[in-house]
């Protein structure tokens, strides 16, 4: 069947958004660093906080009714969260999410779009049209590359 739907959640996904963030942590975490921090600022309780602040946009990825991925952005300008499971990664569930929060942030006038992408993510969003500003570094136990998307370039 494979159908592929991008809706807008309700507070109760925010657990499966956290899990499905937490389960993919060890990829882009650093080694031998604290996960603290991080882990609480995906929490259950931290996702429903930030699914109920109008300063962000939220997006999930259905298919065939099962919950595979999730686009968050802040501010209709900044990209917090772009995730999809594993075992459906590669298969244009990411672009598909990323398209959505592209739409509604080309609507609201947004210029500019900021991310700091894992180290793995990075060719992903260099596909997207996103470049690389500055050093990577670390944020709460993560190697991150700042980058941004100019979309008045890209349009």
């Amino acid at each position: 069947m494979n159908e592929l739907r991008i809706i807008t959640p309700d507070l109760s996904y925010a657990t499966a958004i956290s899990a499905l963030i937490v389960s993919l942590a060890p990829a882009f975490m650093e080694p031998d660093t604290d996960p603290t921090k991080f882990l609480e600022s995906v929490s259950p309780e931290a996702e429903a906080d930030y699914m109920r602040d109008a300063r962000y946009f939220y997006r999930i990825a259905l298919l065939d009714d099962r919950f595979v991925g999730i686009v968050a952005i802040r501010d209709y300008s900044h990209l917090t969260h772009l995730f999809v499971s594993p075992d459906v990664q590669n298969s244009g569930i990411g672009n598909a999410l990323w398209q959505s929060a592209l739409k509604e942030m080309r609507t609201r006038g947004t210029k500019t779009v900021t991310v700091f992408a894992s180290p793995q993510a990075v060719p992903f969003y260099v596909r997207a049209g996103f470049e690389v500003t500055d050093d990577a570094r670390s944020a709460n136990g993560v190697r991150v590359h700042p980058m941004r998307l100019d979309l008045a370039r890209s349009a």
